[in-house]
């Protein structure tokens, strides 16, 4: 390919880049307005955003033109961000949101349908572990009431060994 040509597959893939970019921020965006986190958690989560984004984007940056930067590369990024927040992101932000708010409920389906044996597990032992913590309660009641008197003398035996000694007469 002569010149001309890898600069207007590289101009191409950097539009696509800046697409790419604005349909990740819409992503998270749409995460937000579901989620509203609070003021550090939106700002763990620009980070986390910026630090997926960055490779990506070099990544691709060298593929597509062996990370020359030149101002079509700029131009390219820039484009595609505005054509995107132009064109696409009412209505991609629409449709992230429809997705996670889907997505979450069929996650919160799966992990009721996959918990569904624990808790009938738990179910069927809630009366029999219920009678062996009563019995365990009552014997530690008994032996309580059994070995109080003994518990007694110990606690007259440290206190009496705690005392400082008698002061010696002159």
């Amino acid at each position: 390919m002569n010149p001309v040509q890898l600069q207007l597959k590289a101009f191409a893939s950097m539009v696509a880049m800046g697409l790419f970019i604005g349909l990740t921020f819409d992503l998270y965006r749409a995460w937000r307005s579901i989620a509203r986190p609070g003021r550090l958690t939106t700002t763990v989560g620009d980070f986390l955003v910026w630090l997926v984004l960055t490779p990506t984007v070099f990544t691709i940056m060298l593929i597509s033109n062996g990370v020359d930067l030149r101002a079509y590369v700029f131009v390219g990024v820039f484009l595609g961000i505005g054509v995107y927040l132009r064109f696409l992101t009412r209505t991609m932000v629409v449709l992230w949101r429809r997705f996670l708010v889907v997505s979450g409920k069929a996650f919160r389906w799966l992990g009721k349908v996959m918990g569904w044996p624990f808790r009938l597990l738990a179910f069927l032992l809630r009366w029999p572990l219920g009678l062996c913590s009563l019995l365990l309660w009552h014997l530690w009641r008994g032996i309580k009431w059994i070995t109080r008197p003994a518990r007694v003398l110990m606690k007259k035996i440290l206190r009496f060994s705690r005392r400082p000694p008698p002061p010696v007469g002159d």
